[in-house]
């Protein structure tokens, strides 16, 4: 069940309805249900819904463990421990899908292994909890359907964002009155997010596709072309996601955590990293930057703690060597500006005012460019997932290859034509003005929508549903009406 889909959206229409009817204090048995139900659907065999019941089960025992001991423990062992048996499922996984690419395991061997909805996500959340309690900054959850609701809660169990305790578990244990703005922003969030899966992220994709299957089929500029856009589809991609499941959780009256502030406007890579998977580079700050040392014990230290810091990140979202060496590649960018004394906060950024103000927008596009422009090389190598393609994609590029016809002929080729072109650059240069507004008015995700909701009540609905109709027209489909898959999914 993936989350542009006719069944998931008769899920959230359901839980929403029942969700009001139910007495405000057992409202949240709705979304336990929902949660359970969407978990019992979107996992593909009975062994994979085991361990998924198995592992928050544990970490249920574990919470409750580590409460009890965290004042009586003479050393972190218990804590440890814990986090061992949590993460197993997860690093098996992925260690076993590294083996493969070394030809140490067999493909079928691979394919056999367990693999929950979302384990790569509720895993870490549930490591950020035990840790979170160990440190005595939040108390063990006693109520178990109210822990496997924020374990487990159905709009952000695919692809987050990672929420902590403290952000979640209260308002999803608590029951939300009706509010006519949480309905009208909640769809808002889903139409938009709509927009940027089925208008930009899945047209983008079909030129992607292709010339990563077959670089040498295509000229450099074509395969810039690819690259550039991949990097537009893969932000579309995942902030769709995002915005699916805070439009979804918003109709429950539940704010979810934001998880992008608007990346591709940074200028520099340490800023950029303060905007884009904003809940993951927290939780490895959190959770293995500072418990390495942090910067606290010299430049040394610091550069090595960042380069291990970003090799997690890379073990975390691939299984092949190339994702170790993009989160490499992203760490040497951090110390490279270190080193130079770039990237720092500057202004009322220090004092945590929106990146975007205290200069011109107009004399950060230098430094804009710059980042996109490193981030989307490394994000060659992501999308590649093999040495070999990234080689031939930058080949092509960097010798200015020629194609085999016009460019007319090689979008043709990869399965797009001009029409879908200029549809895409359109859709592409929509989000960037709507971003643009929302920098502007201080990176606020609800910022826009606030000057949305004064608009006449005609004009607003004229913009909706002329999103809508955009979304219906132009938005390219998979089979059976099913959006592609979203490419955070299989992470």
């Amino acid at each position: 069940m993936g989350y542009v889909s006719f069944s998931y959206a008769a899920l959230v229409i359901s839980c929403c309805i029942l969700y009001y009817l139910f007495p405000l204090q057992h409202r949240y048995l709705v979304l336990a249900a929902g949660s359970l139900l969407f978990a019992l659907l979107a996992n593909d065999g009975g062994a994979s819904l085991a361990v998924f019941g198995a592992t928050l089960l544990l970490g249920y025992g574990l919470s409750r463990y580590l409460a009890g001991r965290r004042e009586r423990a003479q050393s972190a062992a218990p804590l440890a421990g814990s986090l061992v048996l949590v993460l197993f499922p997860l690093l098996l996984v992925k260690t076993c899908d590294y083996l493969v690419c070394f030809g140490l395991v067999s493909k079928d061997v691979a394919s056999r292994l367990p693999r929950p909805v979302g384990l790569s996500f509720y895993t870490l959340l549930l490591v950020a909890y035990l840790v979170d309690i160990w440190r005595g900054r939040c108390p063990a959850e006693q109520n178990p359907a109210k822990y496997f609701l924020f374990v487990s809660f159905f709009p952000q169990l695919i692809q987050g964002p990672i929420a902590r305790e403290e952000e979640t578990l209260e308002q999803l244990s608590t029951g939300h009155r009706f509010v006519h703005e949480n309905l009208v922003r909640g769809l808002r969030l889903v139409l938009w997010g709509l927009f940027l899966k089925l208008v930009i992220a899945d047209k983008a994709g079909v030129l992607v596709d292709a010339v990563f299957a077959s670089p040498g089929d295509y000229s450099g500029a074509v395969n810039l072309l690819a690259a550039l856009f991949y990097s537009i589809q893969l932000y579309a991609d995942f902030s769709s996601c995002v915005c699916l499941s805070l439009g979804a959780a918003r109709l429950f009256g539940i704010v979810l955590p934001e998880n992008f502030c608007h990346p591709y406007f940074a200028v520099g890579i340490r800023d950029f990293w303060r905007r884009w998977h904003m809940t993951l580079s927290k939780w490895l700050r959190d959770y293995v930057y500072i418990p390495l040392g942090g910067s606290r014990h010299g430049k040394a230290k610091k550069y090595r703690n960042l380069l291990l810091t970003f090799l997690v990140s890379g073990f975390w979202h691939g299984s092949s060597p190339a994702f170790l060496a993009w989160g490499l590649l992203h760490g040497g960018y951090q110390i490279a500006e270190d080193a130079l004394g770039l990237g720092k906060k500057k202004g009322r950024e220090e004092k945590g005012k929106a990146p975007s103000f205290g200069r011109s927008f107009v004399f950060r596009i230098p430094g804009m460019v710059i980042t996109f422009l490193l981030v989307t090389l490394a994000w060659i190598l992501f999308r590649a997932e093999r040495f070999s393609t990234t080689g031939a994609i930058l080949k092509q590029i960097l010798h200015g290859a020629p194609g085999s016809g016009t460019l007319a002929d090689e979008l043709t080729l990869a399965g797009t034509d001009g029409k879908d072109l200029i549809v895409l650059l359109i859709a592409i240069g929509i989000l960037f003005v709507v971003s643009y507004l929302q920098e502007r008015s201080g990176n606020r995700s609800f910022a826009l929508s606030d000057g949305v909701d004064k608009l006449p009540v005609p004009v607003r609905f004229l913009l909706e549903l002329g999103l809508f109709a955009v979304i219906v027209v132009f938005g390219t489909y998979g089979a059976g009406y099913d959006a592609k898959d979203f490419i955070y999914g299989g992470f």
